[in-house]
């Protein structure tokens, strides 16, 4: 194929606005922490509080080995005060990457990608946008605020903030479904969840309402607000006419279920990603007659590969960024 019949093959599954899948590729570039930083942020700050305690030592270990940390932590079963300060250093890693994004993207009036990315698919009738992430950054927030588009994350109130079963807007909205929490979410003593906007340090009597990787992570999904934006996400989910993953690797079964039905019942589907997981090229390519991977060439620097329904085509350009992207659609 010639670029331009690669770049017509993206373009007609996407005629129809797609739901977004948006993971971490999105927001590593930008400077937020992925899980090898993170797993070096938590070894660094828990290991002197934590280095006679047996779970920890366990944790350590496997990561020594090579185990990844979401791994390490799903094998492992994490409680108590261990449990609670992982999920505090993870707030405290990303809230600090995060901060940095929004005072360049608002006070040093830097243009996210994003912004760019999203603002194309809302000018679309009847704009509205419906977005799911895993990413507990303010990323798609900083985004959607540059281009001016309400957000609807599902809390409401001016400065706190609690959850509201107010249907999902269907017009002049970005419906934006994080089914991991936010930086911006916060648990009190009594149990009470709101959203407490931009705090640099954790506000006192508050424990982070985030999700962090591990055995408990599913549990968590299915109880309080966490159950009810999953299941908004499935709603949409089975909504939704086509799917667009942007750094997204599929490593969520409550969310991925979902889709992967969508696939079977032939629903287009466009991965956008520097490098597809092994478990995200396998799903497509057993659930999927209708997708596109865009990724970066492994053989070739500054180059794409495009994987269409199992076949490979390849272009030297860069287009498995969001700027890339953007040329193709």
């Amino acid at each position: 194929m010639d670029k331009n019949d690669i770049f017509r093959e993206v373009q007609k599954r996407l005629m129809d606005i797609p739901i977004f899948l948006i993971g971490t590729g999105v927001t590593i570039p930008l400077g937020i922490p992925g899980m090898d930083i993170l797993a070096t942020h938590l070894t660094n700050n828990l290991g002197d509080k934590y280095k006679n305690d047996r779970v920890w030592e366990q944790i350590v270990e496997k990561l020594e080995t090579g185990t990844d940390l979401e791994n390490a932590l799903t094998e492992i079963r994490v409680e108590g005060d261990l449990f609670e300060d992982i999920t505090i250093e993870t707030w405290n890693l990303i809230t600090e990457a995060d901060l940095r994004v929004f005072r360049q993207a608002r006070i040093a009036g830097k243009r996210l990608p994003l912004a760019n990315l999203i603002n194309k698919f809302y000018q679309h009738h009847p704009q509205c946008l419906n977005i799911i992430t895993t990413n507990y950054d303010r990323v798609i927030e900083y985004a959607c605020d540059q281009i001016r588009v309400l957000v609807d994350t599902r809390y409401q109130g001016n400065y706190i903030r609690y959850f509201s079963n107010a249907k999902l807007k269907k017009t002049n909205v970005v419906n934006l479904l994080k089914v991991h929490g936010s930086l911006d979410l916060f648990r009190n003593s009594a149990g009470i969840v709101c959203t407490i906007p931009l705090q640099g340090e954790l506000p006192e009597g508050f424990t982070p309402e985030i999700i962090t990787p591990g055995a408990m992570k599913y549990k968590a999904v299915l109880t309080g607000d966490s159950r009810n934006i999953l299941h908004e996400a499935d709603s949409v989910i089975n909504e939704a006419s086509a799917f667009l993953c942007i750094g997204y690797g599929f490593n969520d079964e409550q969310i991925q279920d979902r889709v992967i039905a969508g696939l079977d019942a032939g629903k287009p589907i466009v991965l956008v990603t520097k490098c597809v997981s092994e478990d995200a090229g396998h799903l497509l390519a057993n659930h999927s007659n209708n997708y596109v991977i865009i990724e970066k060439n492994p053989d070739k620097e500054m180059a794409t590969r495009f994987t269409i329904n199992r076949e490979y085509e390849y272009l030297d350009e860069t287009y498995w960024t969001i700027d890339g992207f953007m040329q193709i659609i």
